[in-house]
């Protein structure tokens, strides 16, 4: 992965301290949302297909109608895309998009689809020797653009079949997380489109030499993209047909515009190159998350990995033993913890339970130790309130994810979504755990930890 490449995968905020946010900036008005109804995710790829199964069928109106009728079906989970129409809630018309396909209600858009273009692949594929020299090139642009799209498809799959378990604890992750995929998926269409482009350029001229005969002087050509390899006999043929109409649908193509709804879509698409990047091996990348994004986008916070370590202890186990239950290897506890620490706040609480009429404050803060203040939400949390109201003026470690909020007096805001809040005091008596439990692990954490409460 390039620098450039790194700089937009992630969101990022002022270096005002030390430790900075990795997972992207989310509207908290969203992100409140969310909270209400969790489970408002469309399906990237294809939005009728509620279950991800790759098959749009009754399954997935069931599981909306379930779901509407307040069937828990995925317990803390996220479960399924139950949002079919993008409007971020589930309500009756995403079942009912879902029954109007099902029972072909739905106009089919005029055009050549993705799935079309595949049978054109594989045909041109398999009958490669038999085109003619000249075809040659722009029947291999086809099947390169089409292999590209799927195998980058199986990438983003993958992900979003993960995405699917889990957990839905930290909204503000959740929801950056599927603005990341959203943005993938809408990039593999956008080169996809681009591929077609080129396609569409080769063909010019290409075709009316070769097969003279346009598809608007046959009367029998249909007018618009129809080519079934299976309806045929002679290759030849079909090879007449196969490209005089793609040469008729490809001529219009255009690229699709997302940079207007997708934040940061146009710097993610621009940063591919093809010189560089295998497109599977960029989306990969770009998709990737380390062990502490993995470990919040399931559920997890400072405070819960606190305490499953106190317990260890208390059962008389070392750090190396639960390192050994819950992890691969020992980096990877580091690793989760180097990443937790970039993504928290040191300093002073001041806690109000009371915000600015209009919403222009939470009216809690965190002053930092070079003197910068943070606006912090509790998202109504009763133990994050309880912990507030503990260590109010004192000093604290929060755990959160930074979000741009719209305001009327104040534009554009800062605010910390809070997952997680740790006294000074507590980080303190977790450090003792290590105390006379010397060895290479124990010293690192403690080490880090030594290194938070001296800020």
């Amino acid at each position: 992965m390039n620098d450039h490449m790194k700089s937009v995968k992630k969101g990022q905020r002022p270096r005002s301290q030390r430790w900075n946010r990795r997972i992207g900036f989310e509207s908290l008005e969203e992100r409140r949302l969310l909270a209400a109804d969790v489970f408002a995710f469309q399906n990237p790829i294809e939005s009728l297909d509620v279950t991800f199964d790759d098959n749009v069928s009754p399954a997935d109106v069931l599981a909306i109608i379930n779901q509407l009728n307040g069937y828990d079906l995925y317990g803390d989970r996220i479960g399924a895309f139950l949002d079919t129409s993008g409007d971020h809630i589930v309500a009756p018309n995403d079942a009912l998009s879902i029954i109007n396909e099902l029972n072909d209600a739905v106009v089919t858009t005029p055009g050549v689809t993705a799935s079309e273009l595949n049978g054109a692949s594989a045909f041109l594929s398999d009958h490669f020797v038999s085109l003619p020299t000249e075809l040659q090139g722009a029947a291999q642009t086809l099947i390169d653009a089409a292999a590209k799209r799927s195998d980058s498809l199986i990438v983003l799959d993958y992900q979003l079949e993960k995405f699917l378990d889990y957990s839905v604890e930290n909204t503000a992750a959740i929801a950056a997380r599927y603005g990341e995929m959203e943005i993938a998926a809408r990039v593999i269409d956008t080169v996809y489109h681009q591929d077609l482009q080129e396609l569409g350029g080769a063909l010019d001229g290409i075709v009316s030499d070769i097969y003279p005969d346009s598809p608007d002087s046959v009367d029998e050509y249909p007018d618009e993209y129809n080519f079934d390899p299976n309806e045929y006999t002679d290759t030849e043929d079909a090879f007449d047909d196969l490209f005089n109409e793609l040469d008729d649908e490809l001529v219009d193509i255009e690229l699709p515009q997302y940079d207007d709804v997708l934040e940061n879509f146009d710097e993610v698409y621009q940063s591919y190159d093809d010189t560089v990047f295998e497109f599977d091996d960029y989306v990969e990348n770009y998709l990737s998350t380390d062990e502490y994004e993995e470990f919040v986008l399931e559920g997890g916070d400072l405070g819960e990995l606190m305490d499953e370590i106190h317990d260890a202890y208390q059962h008389n186990s070392t750090l190396e033993d639960y390192v050994g239950e819950k992890f691969e290897t020992e980096g990877d506890l580091i690793d989760l913890i180097d990443g937790l620490l970039e993504s928290s706040y040191i300093g002073e609480l001041m806690y109000n339970d009371t915000a600015a009429i209009g919403g222009e404050t939470t009216g809690s803060v965190v002053v930092l130790g070079d003197g910068s203040v943070v606006e912090i939400d509790l998202g109504d949390d009763p133990l994050l309130i309880e912990l507030a109201l503990k260590y109010d003026n004192a000093t604290v470690l929060v755990e959160g994810y930074p979000e741009i909020v719209q305001g009327v007096e104040i534009p554009n805001r800062t605010v910390i979504d809070v997952a997680a809040m740790v006294g000074a005091d507590e980080l303190a008596s977790f450090e003792q755990l290590f105390v006379g439990n010397t060895s290479a692990l124990t010293d690192s954490l403690s080490a880090r930890l030594q290194d938070i409460l001296s800020v």
